[in-house]
């Protein structure tokens, strides 16, 4: 299976602009968080103590990296990279979720949950997966809950009930939240393609418009140059009536037939011309209702064969 095979059955059909302007909020709130989760532990440093250095590293590490994604989806033109927007927006939640495992099992607390870490990858997942995909990520996060404990209690000790009765609860946090979530981006992915809809219909509606005003324009000047021809044809044949009068021999020359003849097609073709594109006052009178409605089934029927 392809990798836009596999794209396109975890994220929902969303333009890469918006993956990309949701991405760098979420982003944006992950190292708000992250900041937020290095301050809290300095704070009770001397109540619970410090993590090792290693959670301090792998903190520091991921804040750098987001911070690096952060600037290369800021610098990105709307339409670039879109392919690769759209599989960042895919594999990202996965990193997401795998970072929150990691800096839970560092915290070296039985208790150490870190939901809010856990909440990045739902909303992200909410916000761009599929049914799919959401199912999966709520999934795999509340089964990390209970992957902490069984860590943390590796070396032989049981977990008590209580334990998996909290990591149980916390759990229920992640569908509760995933599906808020994907029912609003839901709603306002049907929005956007409602209001996507109605702007390509307003722009037909204004393309047919301006087609119809350059047609009507063209309209008004033929009409005004048959006009001016109508003169100069009406003078022509005025004038050769009179020459005709005045020299009798004329009317059996060939020649003067032709003149006569096609000035008066010129004349009727310009007068034709003149009354088709005259406005007309609509002819009112009176109808059938059986008759009307068969003219609109006749219509009817006529664009249903097209």
């Amino acid at each position: 299976m392809t990798r836009r095979r596999l794209t396109e059955l975890f994220v929902a059909p969303t333009p890469p602009n918006l993956l990309r302007r949701q991405a760098i909020a979420l982003i944006s709130l992950n190292l708000a968080l992250l900041a937020a989760i290095a301050g809290l532990h300095l704070i009770f440093s001397g109540t619970i103590g410090l993590p090792s250095k290693t959670f301090f590293a792998v903190v520091m590490g991921r804040f750098l990296m987001q911070a690096l994604e952060l600037g290369w989806l800021s610098s990105l033109q709307p339409d670039e990279n879109q392919a690769w927007i759209t599989t960042y927006a895919s594999v990202s939640i996965w990193i997401h979720l795998l970072f929150a495992v990691t800096v839970s099992l560092l915290g070296g607390m039985e208790d150490s949950h870190y939901i809010a870490l856990f909440l990045i990858p739902v909303l992200a997942a909410g916000f761009r997966a599929t049914d799919l995909g959401v199912g999966l990520v709520v999934i795999a996060t509340a089964a990390a809950n209970f992957l902490q404990l069984w860590v943390y209690f590796g070396d032989g000790h049981v977990p008590r009930p209580t334990e998996y009765f909290e990591a149980a609860n916390v759990a229920l946090i992640y569908p509760l939240v995933a599906v808020v979530v994907a029912r609003v981006a839901t709603e306002l992915r049907r929005d956007r393609n409602r209001l996507t809809a109605s702007l390509d219909e307003l722009a037909r509606t204004r393309d047919r418009l301006l087609e119809e005003e350059r047609l009507a324009a063209v309209g008004r000047l033929s009409a005004a140059i048959a006009h001016e021809v109508r003169n100069p044809v009406g003078m022509i044949a005025s004038s050769f009536k009179q020459l005709r009068r005045r020299h009798p021999g004329l009317k059996d020359d060939d020649l003067g037939q032709v003149v006569e003849e096609e000035t008066a097609r010129l004349e009727r073709l310009v007068g034709d011309f003149l009354g088709y594109a005259r406005r007309r006052e609509p002819a009112l009178r009176t109808t059938t209702t059986a008759e009307l409605l068969g003219y609109v089934c006749e219509i009817a029927r006529a664009r249903a064969g097209e």
